[in-house]
């Protein structure tokens, strides 16, 4: 007989442990609480042309900067205008010798209305590619100093935003027989 309870009270202690278990996993779910491996929802990448003569003296190279966005996720878009969420910037460095020479484009943004946030927003999903027009003051014959690109965008999905984050973009512009 002492067999028997022995048993019961282990088949018991299993049956509460397995039905504790179950339910830990039924309510846990990785897209309300993203992993740090799924807060890489953008990937980036940059390509810089050849350095031609720019109109002042300096140069001027253009670079094409790439967003890669996981499905069901967006970005906001360099014109988005303010109110909690963060627009897409575009910055280079270091600052000389590298500048903008001019206004960095891009695609269309999708425009809607956000009910999460109840205001108008533009978004870019799926691949987006920028143009980013930079002037380098000078060049010398034996090497042109790497250049670059800071982006800061936030990714957001139709339930969960991400923080904003910056990513550095490095590159080498090419040099031109000019």
């Amino acid at each position: 007989m002492a067999f028997d309870g022995v048993y019961f009270t282990l088949l018991m202690r299993n049956l509460v442990f397995l039905s504790i278990l179950g339910l830990s996993a039924a309510c846990t779910s990785p897209r309300e609480a993203p992993t740090r491996a799924e807060q890489q929802v953008v990937e980036w990448s940059a390509i810089a042309g050849e350095l031609r003569p720019g109109p002042d003296s300096g140069f001027v190279v253009d670079v094409e900067i790439q967003a890669a966005i996981v499905d069901g996720w967006h970005i906001y878009s360099l014109t988005q205008a303010t109110g909690g969420l963060t627009p897409m910037t575009v910055k280079v460095a270091p600052s000389p010798p590298y500048s903008l020479a001019g206004p960095v484009t891009g695609p269309q943004a999708v425009k809607a209305r956000d009910p999460n946030f109840n205001i108008e927003t533009e978004t870019y999903s799926g691949e987006a590619i920028f143009r980013v027009p930079v002037k380098l003051m000078s060049a010398s014959t034996i090497s042109v100093p790497p250049l670059e690109i800071r982006v800061r965008s936030q990714a957001c999905s139709d339930r969960l935003c991400l923080p904003a984050r910056t990513t550095t973009l490095t590159l080498q512009p090419k040099q031109g027989k000019a």
